[in-house]
């Protein structure tokens, strides 16, 4: 299993990509995986495939294999300090993340998605659309290349998908990539890659690729 990040000019560079090879016998208890692509920085890969086939393994693996460069922000909501007010989970993300977190771009999220009106309630008590709009804020506001978000429309009402697209669209131009997993295609920014994945001969593969 290798990743490969081929850039070695400037990542604004349209040369620049990402590249990925998987070929693993294992990949889940009954499916192997033989996968591969390119993603040149400053665009956009999705991933459709029906529910089950692997999608979500793939971009932990993927994640796993550009670590250094890239964030992942998972289905699951955020499970950590569950009791504590949403203003104290905020003050612990900034003081504690300094290095990995852009400060301004937290902010500018934290009060677009809402957040801020929020901040007297404790995490257990957001619902599904608001915990969604927290991880996407934490996760998009790290000083990573490659951003990989699974599903991450899930809950979100029309306004805050505008605003995770208006995000992704200014994101791009700076030259951050990004890999989404997602079932609601309409609300993407179009000139993106898709790949549909699919289980053939007890493999995850390619069956098709398209660009929008």
């Amino acid at each position: 299993m290798k990743n490969i990040n081929t850039c070695h000019l400037s990542r604004y560079d349209p040369l620049c990509m990402f590249r990925f090879n998987l070929i693993d016998p294992h990949f889940l208890p009954h499916v192997g995986c033989d996968v591969e692509f390119s993603l040149p920085h400053g665009e956009c890969l999705v991933f459709v495939g029906e529910n089950g086939v692997g999608k979500s393994t793939l971009a932990e693996k993927i994640h796993d294999h550009f670590e250094s460069t890239s964030v992942f922000i998972p289905q699951p909501p955020l499970h950590h300090f569950y009791d504590r007010k949403l203003s104290v989970f905020k003050e612990i993300l900034l003081s504690h993340h300094q290095q990995t977190l852009d400060a301004d771009k937290f902010s500018q999220l934290w009060k677009q998605f809402g957040m801020n009106e929020k901040e007297d309630r404790p995490l257990q008590g957001l619902s599904g659309g608001e915990n969604q709009a927290l991880k996407l804020v934490v996760g998009l506001s790290t000083m990573k290349s490659l951003l990989i978000l699974d599903e991450p429309t899930l809950n979100l009402d029309a306004v805050r998908k505008d605003y995770l697209k208006n995000f992704i669209v200014s994101s791009m131009k700076t030259g951050k990539s990004f890999i989404i997993i997602e079932h609601d295609l309409p609300w993407l920014p179009t000139g993106h890659s898709v790949i549909q994945l699919a289980q053939k001969d007890k493999m995850l593969v390619k069956e098709s690729q398209w660009t929008t």
